[in-house]
């Protein structure tokens, strides 16, 4: 994973997540909550995941091949919650709140 940004809102946050995919055209971008989304230990952790076409290139710059997701939290979904972290395939990336 390459960035995690977690942004104040009105009404709780988003989590925006990039990371780059091992091939060109991955879709279906999405955050999935680990724990059944509840926090351990204060912290609230998500997996990123993607779909990888089998057509794709395994070629072509990082640039090319970013993909990016947001995700909104309500503030009753952040109660409790010190730190989100995001996992991807071959690191993780946290923010403190």
């Amino acid at each position: 994973m390459t960035e995690l940004k977690v942004e104040r809102i009105a009404d709780g946050a988003i989590i925006r997540a990039s990371g780059v995919a091992y091939v060109q055209g991955a879709f279906a971008v999405k955050l999935s909550p680990l724990n059944e989304g509840v926090p351990q230990n204060g912290v609230l952790t998500y997996e990123l995941l993607a779909v990888h076409p089998s057509w794709g290139s395994r070629g072509g710059s990082d640039q090319t091949r970013t993909v990016t997701v947001a995700h909104s939290l309500t503030e009753q979904q952040l109660s409790g919650v010190r730190t989100i972290k995001v996992v991807a395939a071959e690191n993780a990336r946290q923010s403190r709140r």
